[in-house]
């Protein structure tokens, strides 16, 4: 991929929880070869955020609550679960692997 990607990390807070999905995304993304920018943000300016972004990652949770945005949202149960997060990149932008 040779564009800038805008990724959306979300948590309920956009805080703590966000912070430790962004680091989690940026391992992923570097073993990818993708090059994005990872934003953190809390579930209340999501929505908004996701105007622009190419990629939503959140908690199984609060997938649902993001609503309906054109991003593809990637639906995490557990953000240290490097190989589930990267299974869940590749599937929404159709990556091989």
């Amino acid at each position: 991929m040779s564009k800038r990607m805008k990724i959306l990390a979300v948590c309920g807070m956009g805080v703590g929880t966000s912070m430790l999905l962004k680091m989690q995304i940026d391992k992923v993304i570097k073993t990818l070869g993708i090059t994005a920018d990872v934003e953190l943000a809390d579930i209340s300016t999501a929505r908004g955020l996701a105007v622009s972004a190419d990629l939503i990652i959140t908690s199984s949770e609060l997938a649902e609550r993001i609503g309906d945005v054109k991003a593809p949202i990637v639906s995490v149960s557990n953000f240290m679960d490097l190989e589930g997060i990267t299974k869940g990149v590749r599937t929404a932008l159709n990556l091989s692997e």
